[in-house]
């Protein structure tokens, strides 16, 4: 059975808990594009008072074709945006 409530970073999730904004693109594609979109939401969390996890993949690997865009990878994305939040980055 899992663990109720779960630990995402510094937030507790699950049964009894505030509510817990999970969010973000579904693959990385851009860092511009991928920090404005952190950045707003952070903005729109804050102005709820919700706390904020930010999620996008760096690697989607469940495409329909091989050939698709996969994402930028893990390096690139903590290169890239790992100090430009003051929310966690989770691999």
């Amino acid at each position: 059975m899992p663990e109720n409530p779960a630990m995402i970073g510094p937030y507790a999730c699950g049964r009894g808990q505030p509510l817990l904004l999970i969010a973000g693109p579904c693959v990385i594609e851009d860092e511009g594009q991928t920090l404005m979109i952190a950045g707003r939401l952070r903005e729109i969390a804050e102005e709820l008072a919700i706390g904020l996890v930010f999620k996008a993949s760096f690697d989607k690997a469940n495409r329909t074709s091989v050939e698709s865009y996969r994402g930028r990878g893990w390096t690139a994305v903590w290169r890239s945006c790992g100090g430009s939040t003051s929310r966690p980055v989770c691999r």
